[in-house]
């Protein structure tokens, strides 16, 4: 991978396409994501089900180096622990009782995500509270890979923050 202003070439790829709102993929809710990923597991071997969803994450031919380190770590999983993995994340519904976190919190959400939709970051938000909350402009759901910059200046600060505030 060449580097584009500092940037994997990947990165520079993806973050021009995210700013094409004309380019954006429909939305689609992470529970439908992880249900359609369960089912993939228990019908296919994990090379077709990484495949399936990468396609999913990083539907855009400018994205095809992401799409292809996304689809080899997914591919990399263990069947089972993958499947119980993806039932975890199907049925967890931690609701109410996220407003009793009193630790500092970070959220940070990719502006065009296309895996999980903005309405369930704002919903986190208000069961957290005292959470902060951090919105990335042209990003989507691999945050810290496509505004991997302006990602980890926000952690750092939040990182500093925290130091400062003891």
């Amino acid at each position: 991978m060449k580097p584009v202003d500092g940037q994997p070439e990947w990165a520079a790829a993806l973050a021009q396409r995210r700013k094409r709102r004309e380019n954006r993929p429909r939305c689609t809710t992470m529970y439908n994501t992880v249900r359609r990923a369960g089912l993939l597991v228990q019908r296919a071997d994990m090379g077709r089900t990484a495949a399936s969803i990468a396609d999913e994450l990083f539907p855009h031919p400018a994205e095809h180096l992401l799409k292809a380190q996304a689809e080899a770590r997914l591919a990399s999983n263990d069947p089972d622990a993958y499947r119980r993995s993806v039932r975890a994340v199907a049925t967890f519904r931690p609701g109410r009782a996220l407003r009793g976190v009193s630790c500092p919190t970070l959220i940070v959400a990719g502006e065009d995500d296309a895996v999980e939709p903005m309405e369930y970051k704002v919903r986190l938000r208000r069961l957290l509270p005292h959470a902060s909350y951090v919105v990335i402009r042209d990003s989507g759901h691999a945050t810290n890979l496509d505004q991997s910059a302006s990602f980890n200046r926000i952690v750092l600060d939040f990182v500093a923050s925290l130091e400062r505030h003891g």
